[in-house]
């Protein structure tokens, strides 16, 4: 873990830990901020990266930014705008390599259906584009939320 995200991590428990409710805004977003089920990634390495920050909204948004603290100012951007009466829920940015080469988000529709979205320009901004359903926990009367992939090398 690098010494700014450490910082942060450290930073977060300690206002969790002091803070009344009333009192808490979000590092990333501000007061009154509504962002849950929120998934950052990291992508690149030790000299050069980028952040990407996704979280349950609709029409589905993501901050990108340099740095962590550079999120909060970060605008968000509609990486994909899909049609649910119940909204998006704990999207997940992935990188998928060969044979994809491609970023995918995995994100809950209509709380039982696991959507795929991938990405149309090979970046992890996106655009992203529906590629379809991935599980479908039946009738509505399932619940098919906070999905999580594994990628096995082999």
């Amino acid at each position: 873990m690098m010494r700014s995200e450490l910082l942060l991590a450290v930073t977060l428990l300690h206002v969790l830990a002091t803070a009344d409710a009333s009192d808490f805004a979000n590092p990333l977003c501000g007061l009154n901020c509504n962002s849950p089920d929120p998934w950052i990634q990291r992508v690149g390495n030790a000299t050069h990266s980028s952040y990407y920050w996704l979280y349950t909204s609709m029409p589905l948004m993501m901050r990108t930014a340099s740095t962590l603290a550079g999120l909060h100012n970060a605008p968000p951007v509609a990486v994909w705008n899909g049609s649910s009466p119940t909204g998006f829920w704990a999207p997940e940015l992935h990188y998928w390599p060969s044979p994809h080469d491609a970023w995918f988000i995995y994100v809950v529709f209509n709380a039982s259906r696991i959507q795929v979205l991938q990405s149309s320009s090979g970046s992890p901004a996106g655009p992203f584009e529906d590629r379809g359903l991935i599980a479908n926990a039946g009738n509505g009367s399932g619940n098919a939320i906070d999905p999580n992939v594994l990628h096995h090398p082999s």
